[in-house]
């Protein structure tokens, strides 16, 4: 069975967890692969829209970016040469 979700779909990404979760405990053999069945869309009308109106994902950066200023301390504190 195949499901036609979307992003932002809780209930879609709750699904996703527990069936990765039980393929971990199911799956013992290295290499080991489970098909969840579930896809993006029926149709490629969503392509159109990604088309015309771009990339919307935050800007990337060559630098970290932090949150707070104590996710940066300690980041540092864990591996200061990756700064």
């Amino acid at each position: 069975m195949s499901v036609d979700r979307k992003p932002h779909d809780q209930e879609l990404q709750r699904e996703i967890l527990i069936r990765a979760l039980d393929a971990f405990n199911r799956m013992t053999e290295p290499g080991s692969i489970t098909t969840l069945n579930i896809c993006w869309s029926k149709t490629d009308e969503w392509k159109q829209s990604a088309i015309l109106e771009g990339d919307s994902r935050a800007p990337r950066h060559d630098t970290p970016q932090y949150q707070t200023e104590e996710d940066r301390i300690r980041a540092e504190a864990i591996n200061p040469k990756s700064l």
